[in-house]
Order: C-alpha cells, then sequence, then structure tokens
C-alpha cells in the first residue's frame, strides 16, 4: 500500500484520508468537538471527525484507557483512547486509536506500527493504491 491512503471507519462507513506511518507506535484520529459522558456505568467520548472535503460525522465510542503522548522539544499531555474499526483495502481490524487535534494536519488519521505491522507493506513511492472494500469484521487478530 501507498504511505497514504483511504480508509472507512467502521460501522459507521466514513471515509477518511490516513498516513501510513511505520515510525509511529501507534494510531492517532483527529477529533474535534470531544465530550466525555457517562453510558452504562463507563466513560464515553462523542466526538467529530471532519473528512479533507468539510464534511463531519459525530462519532461515541466507550473510552478504553488514557494515554500519556511525549511531545518533540515539549513536555506530555494525555489523550483519550478509543477502539475504533477501520478498513484499510480488504483488511478490517478493530484498533486503539488515540483522539487527537490533527486539524492543521493534512491527513485526518494517522496509522501507527500496531496496525500494520504484519498486515501492511508500505511503499513510500505511492499513495492511494487501494480503495476501502471490507466484507466482513475480523477482529484484532493479526494471524
Amino acid at each position: 500500500m501507498g504511505w497514504v491512503e483511504k480508509i472507512s471507519i467502521s460501522p459507521e462507513g466514513f471515509f477518511i484520508h490516513a498516513k501510513l506511518d511505520t515510525g509511529a507506535d501507534y494510531s492517532s484520529l483527529s477529533a474535534q468537538g470531544q465530550e466525555k459522558f457517562e453510558k452504562d456505568g463507563k466513560e464515553w467520548i462523542r466526538f467529530h471527525v471532519k473528512n479533507r472535503y468539510g464534511k463531519m460525522k459525530m462519532l461515541e465510542r466507550e473510552i478504553v484507557r488514557k494515554a500519556r503522548i511525549k511531545r518533540h522539544g515539549g513536555g506530555a499531555h494525555e489523550r483519550y483512547v478509543v477502539q475504533l474499526g477501520i478498513c484499510l483495502g480488504h483488511k478490517y481490524m478493530e484498533e486503539e486509536f488515540n483522539l487527537a487535534n490533527r486539524e492543521n494536519f493534512n491527513y485526518q488519521a494517522l496509522i501507527g506500527r500496531n496496525f500494520l505491522a504484519g498486515n501492511t507493506i508500505v511503499d513510500p513511492a505511492v499513495t492511494y493504491t487501494v480503495t476501502p472494500a471490507c466484507t466482513r469484521s475480523v477482529t484484532k487478530d493479526k494471524n
């Protein structure tokens, strides 16, 4: 796959552009208007994802945990982490994404090695080689 691809967030079927980053351990999603709430005694978060064409989709997910993110040249801060189903080409997996403000970046998501390892070979010379076309849901089992 190329270093930039379209992905689909499931089950909403919302398409966004993602950078496949073999230098990043974890995946990150641009989430605007984050609002924490309680549902069935658990912590959830509501947020908006906006694609590069300005279309927005509201998502709600249970908070899996908080991640401490180190900044280059600065201190660390915490981000909420949620589980998302994503489709990349024909590969569907549920993956943890930390929620970040990526408004100043070209791509709404960053897909890290936790998803890519054992699943994808990234060719840094190409972009947009596949279209999300998953037909069934497969969990995080990478075998």
